[in-house]
């Protein structure tokens, strides 16, 4: 069986049209409609691996046994819970212990294990009741456009929504289109043409000066972003396109003016996973400064794990536990200071700055999470520091590697769109704006979007869902 990813001809021409005229043409039998969208979920994700599926109905059926017993004896928690993410870690740490076997991690089993684990907790703590149809349950774990690396959903709120009678409007659709069309610009022009350049400067940090390795830090800070909510915006659209609305996953991370907005914005449902299945259960804020604290290390920490095994992860996540409490340490510190300086925090030009630090030091933190180790991290930012040289930026050199002139044009104006698309996504302005123009300019801007994806993509015989950066966790 053939892989498909979200941009691959047999999913675009064959396997989303083919589910979507069965689905829609069983628009009046609503249970129907769900079994043939799990149908073609198992469908979807069997094609990166026939075995895979195995683990997957294993995960469902577990959680959906447990969920019964659960609401019966709230204690067994302890026992379902454990064992369900005992499949993630066998899978994401067992096989490094014991690679004689020969496994490899299911795609999207990250995903999927705290979407089901959330169902169990929803029960035990009273918020939804055990769901009575295992193709219902089986779907919400299971729904093929968040499989592969999200967004996480929590059962309270998508499984009543799995049972919604489902309707598709033309605007929706055409929204649909848009947005679907916006993600593939971020993932193909964008993401991948970045790590042309990241690649090898990553791949090989002692080849390269300072200023070279800081600016592909930059550059992958926009890599991962370009990557991940590209990603989201095609699954949303996909969604969509069967009568399902996805929460939003980024609001524009790179606006943040501090950490903790940052993880306001970034990866959103899985912050609020955290923050309601790990951080309020230790006690939140609830049991003075000193626990508190010790609350958030415990979140970074547990996310740097779900993320990777490697110990440049756990950095990563430190890192953010650190400027996280350190910004709320020095939070009343800062503003004296700037009451004192008759600094108003609230204009446009500090909060710029404010931005634009919370950038620098959350690139930073990338590093560690790209990078292959904590050595090799460390070693780049060294090199940033000890062999920097500004030169490179206007002496040509930038254009002697993996991008020439033509490329950073291409990159130059497609960030530009991006961050005017932000700006308006910032004040309000949605995709579905672009439905209410008229007829002449709401397909002028979608053919001009699908032309520039044509001309300006980069493609490759090595492109996969493995190239989507979160399908690895």
């Amino acid at each position: 069986m053939l892989t498909m990813t979200y941009t691959s001809a047999r999913f675009l021409i064959l396997f989303l049209p083919v589910l979507l005229l069965f689905y829609w043409a069983l628009k009046n039998h609503h249970m129907v409609q769900n079994a043939v969208l799990l149908a073609g979920s198992m469908v979807f994700y069997m094609s990166f691996g026939r075995w895979y599926a195995l683990v997957l109905i294993g995960c469902i059926l577990l959680t959906y046994c447990g969920g019964k017993v659960i609401s019966k004896n709230p204690k067994w928690i302890w026992f379902f819970v454990p064992a369900n993410l005992f499949i993630l870690l066998f899978f994401k740490y067992g096989i490094r212990l014991f690679p004689q076997t020969g496994l490899v991690m299911p795609i999207g089993i990250s995903f999927y294990i705290l979407q089901s684990s959330s169902y169990l907790f929803d029960i035990h703590n009273g918020k939804t009741v055990p769901e009575t149809s295992l193709i219902d349950y089986a779907l919400f774990v299971s729904f093929f456009p968040c499989i592969v690396s999200g967004p996480i959903q929590k059962s309270r709120l998508f499984l009543p929504e799995i049972k919604n009678e489902k309707s598709l409007s033309y605007q929706t659709a055409v929204s649909a289109v848009f947005l679907f069309l916006y993600g593939v610009f971020l993932k193909m022009v964008i993401a991948d043409r970045l790590a042309l350049f990241t690649g090898p400067v990553f791949a090989g940090y002692t080849d390269y000066e300072g200023g070279i390795i800081f600016f592909s830090a930059v550059l992958y800070s926009f890599e991962i972003y370009c990557d991940f909510y590209g990603y989201t915006c095609m699954v949303s659209a996909v969604a969509l396109l069967f009568g399902y609305r996805l929460a939003d996953n980024f609001r524009q991370p790179y606006f943040a003016i501090s950490i903790a907005d940052f993880w306001k914005r970034w990866h959103m449902s899985l912050t609020s996973w955290l923050t309601e299945y790990v951080y309020i259960p230790l006690g939140g804020n609830r049991k003075g400064t000193a626990r508190k604290y010790l609350n958030i290390l415990a979140v970074f920490v547990v996310s740097a794990l779900w993320h990777g095994t490697g110990n440049h992860f756990l950095v990563w996540g430190l890192l953010h536990a650190l400027y996280r409490i350190t910004g709320e340490v020095t939070l009343p510190y800062r503003e004296t200071l700037c009451g004192r300086l008759n600094i108003d925090r609230n204009k446009t030009g500090f909060r710029f700055l404010q931005c634009i630090f919370t950038f620098l030091i959350v690139t930073a933190a990338w590093v560690y999470f790209r990078a292959d180790s904590v050595s090799e991290a460390t070693g780049m930012i060294q090199k940033v520091f000890t062999d920097f040289s500004a030169h490179v930026f206007f002496d040509g050199t930038l254009f002697s590697y993996a991008l020439d002139h033509g490329h950073f044009l291409v990159l130059l104006l497609s960030l530009q769109a991006v961050l005017i698309v932000s700006w308006l996504r910032e004040k309000g302005v949605r995709v579905s704006a672009l439905t209410d123009e008229i007829l002449v300019v709401r397909w002028g801007i979608l053919i001009l979007l699908f032309f520039v994806i044509l001309i300006a993509g980069v493609y490759g015989p090595a492109y996969d869902a493995g190239n989507f950066i979160y399908a690895a966790f």
